[in-house]
């Protein structure tokens, strides 16, 4: 329950930073966003997804998305019930 209640927190550190985020470089690309911040950017979806889950874990509480004004989030695995729309 604590992870999922990490996560729930993850996502709205997310949307609370979203505005500034469209307005920065990372605006249309795919980012892993985890601990209130951007942790790395990605040309594709996947790639982001992997690249969170070898540094932080299958189960961590992370946020792989497309910066974009409306995008679905993707949070932990990547399928479609672990999407999260902002």
């Amino acid at each position: 329950m604590a992870n999922e209640d990490a996560l729930v927190a993850e996502v709205a550190r997310y949307r609370a930073r979203l505005p500034e985020l469209l307005c920065g470089e990372v605006a249309g690309r795919w980012i892993v966003f985890k601990d209130g911040a951007v942790q790395s950017v990605h040309e594709g979806g996947y790639e982001a997804w992997r690249n969170g889950t070898r540094r932080f874990g299958m189960g961590a509480p992370f946020v792989v998305s497309r910066v974009e004004a409306r995008e679905p989030i993707r949070v932990g695995r990547w399928r479609p019930s672990a999407t999260i729309y902002a």
